[in-house]
């Protein structure tokens, strides 16, 4: 036990120095030469393993290639766990923070401590970063960002277990957009929630992610994961870009609107084809997920639901119509906040002086039971 509190002492001892600006940590990604010189021909002094925590003494003023003349970082002179010093080259060397908020926005996670399992119950989170720049078009720019960002956890023996967490380069970027840390599968011990943002040039749209990580003989182990985007075929506009998601200990939720084709009919009201340019049925889909500790997986509690979507006018004296088309005879008016349920997406495009113009209708069913046409943005 003394023992324990001897490295616990020292580890916040070393935690508190780099929070007054005292000393800068850093994890070695995988084997990097320690070398006498910030070049790579000087003579190698020792191979530093992966996983490893070192100190930053001092850093050059510029960048400099790395041995593939495709990236540029910055050398810094370390000093190891034994006391011994050197220089690297930053491409496998991520900077460790205290403060993640600061980079990625997320106002709920601290430095710790965190029990992420056996080994690591009182493990203190970093913020990993990788700095340099990309060689895009055979020059390095100011504007070349590179960045590799991790989820790094450190218990009071110096070990580390971390999860990369995104890039950030001239090519595409994976962005961590949250960080979500509980206990979501009841053993006592945390999971991480990681979301994503996956864009790029040559993307044609921004990919999102939820992931759940668990950690399984000291390594994080994916445990879940759902793509969040929300597409349609022919080009038909989605009602909404992403699922929404709800993660809480008692299980997953993911929700989202959804387009179909329509058949003789939907929610048991009758559907007509009307001379429009889409004709689409839509439905608000649940799923949910719990955790079953035998298979060690997420399953789905029950198979996804489907219900209407809801709305409500948002003016008084709206008329509803019989056909979708502001001149078509009204069957109803509605007040003010009238509830109804949303059916279909009608979309006609129609050219006005030469301009494409959409004119959008949803068809509704009243608390009545009357069906009938509104102009979407009613």
């Amino acid at each position: 036990m003394k023992a324990f509190q001897r490295h616990l002492f020292i580890l916040f001892v070393l935690f508190f120095a780099q929070a007054n600006g005292q000393s800068q940590q850093a994890l070695v990604l995988s084997p990097l030469e320690m070398l006498a010189d910030s070049n790579f021909a000087a003579d190698t002094k020792e191979v530093l393993a992966s996983g490893q925590l070192i100190e930053i003494l001092r850093r050059s003023k510029a960048l400099h290639e790395d041995k593939t003349q495709t990236q540029q970082f910055y050398w810094y002179q370390v000093k190891n766990q034994t006391g011994k010093k050197g220089w690297v080259h930053g491409a496998e060397l991520a900077l460790l923070y205290l403060n993640p908020s600061k980079y990625v926005g997320i106002e709920q996670i601290t430095g710790g401590t965190y029990n992420m399992g056996v080994g690591f119950d009182s493990a203190v989170f970093y913020w990993g970063e990788v700095r340099g720049k990309d060689d895009v078009s055979s020059h390095f720019s100011s504007k070349n960002v590179y960045r590799e960002n991790y989820l790094v956890f450190v218990n009071p023996q110096n070990e580390v277990i971390y999860l990369p967490a995104g890039t950030q380069s001239e090519r595409g970027d994976n962005i961590c957009k949250g960080v979500y840390i509980a206990d979501l599968t009841g053993d006592g011990f945390q999971e991480i929630v990681l979301y994503r943002s996956l864009s790029g040039k040559e993307m044609d749209e921004e990919v999102r992610l939820v992931e759940v990580y668990q950690m399984v003989d000291n390594q994080f182990q994916l445990i879940f994961d759902q793509r969040l985007n929300v597409s349609f075929a022919s080009m038909i506009p989605s009602p909404a870009r992403f699922k929404f998601v709800d993660i809480r200990p008692d299980g997953i939720r993911i929700e989202y609107p959804m387009y179909e084709s329509c058949g003789a009919s939907h929610f048991g009201e009758s559907i007509k084809n009307q001379s429009v340019t889409y004709q689409k049925c839509m439905s608000w889909v649940s799923e949910t997920f719990t955790w079953d500790k035998v298979s060690h997986r997420y399953n789905h509690f029950y198979q996804p639901s489907s219900l209407p979507l809801r709305a409500k006018t948002t003016k008084g004296g709206i008329f509803l119509r019989q056909q979708p088309d502001i001149r078509s005879e009204s069957i109803l008016t509605l007040p003010l906040g009238a509830r109804l349920k949303v059916l279909a997406h009608l979309e006609k495009i129609v050219t006005i002086k030469n301009k494409k113009v959409a004119r959008i209708f949803f068809l509704v069913k009243a608390n009545d039971g009357t069906v009938g046409y509104l102009p979407s943005n009613q």
